[in-house]
């Protein structure tokens, strides 16, 4: 009776520091955790035998789940959750833009290459050292250069 009281408080205090975890992010309580609840099912197969410990592990990994899911239901509605979620929306009008926005203005624009691009590596373009990627090809320093393509955040130069 001992021992399976002691296998229902670690399992308990197992779940309890799960679930503390996303209140508290770093790792260190979910793994001590789930090491106590590891200790647990342990104890369990020892002391109660195989069909009582793969009842426990079955339940342990069940609830576990369910531990997991109302952490993340429960942690954007706690105060911790509204302090480390950003809820604005980044957008221009607010202020925001993407490196690739004002790139586009880069197209066909020529200058040249600081370092070697092999593919990338920096280039002088309207007076500014930007990041760029070489098309196909290897490009000495020093090379004269000419946007061709913008995609995303890479800006694709081929040599003059």
């Amino acid at each position: 009776m001992l021992s399976f009281l002691l296998i229902i408080a670690l399992l308990v205090i197992g779940f309890l520091f799960i679930f503390f975890e996303f209140f508290i992010p770093g790792g260190v309580l979910g793994l001590i955790g789930a090491g106590l609840m590891a200790l647990g099912v342990f104890i369990c197969f020892k002391t109660q035998g195989p069909t009582a410990g793969w009842i426990v592990l079955v339940t342990a990994l069940a609830l576990s789940i369910v531990t997991v899911i109302v952490g993340f239901k429960l942690v954007p509605r706690s105060p911790l959750g509204k302090v480390l979620i950003h809820r604005q929306q980044v957008s221009k009008e607010a202020g925001y833009s993407a490196q690739a926005d004002q790139a586009d203005q880069l197209i066909g624009k020529e200058g040249m290459a600081v370092s070697d691009l092999r593919p990338s590596g920096i280039a002088n373009l309207d007076g500014r050292r930007i990041d760029v990627m070489a098309d196909g090809e290897y490009i000495d320093a020093g090379s004269r250069i000419k946007v061709v393509e913008v995609a995303s955040n890479r800006i694709m130069v081929r040599r003059v």
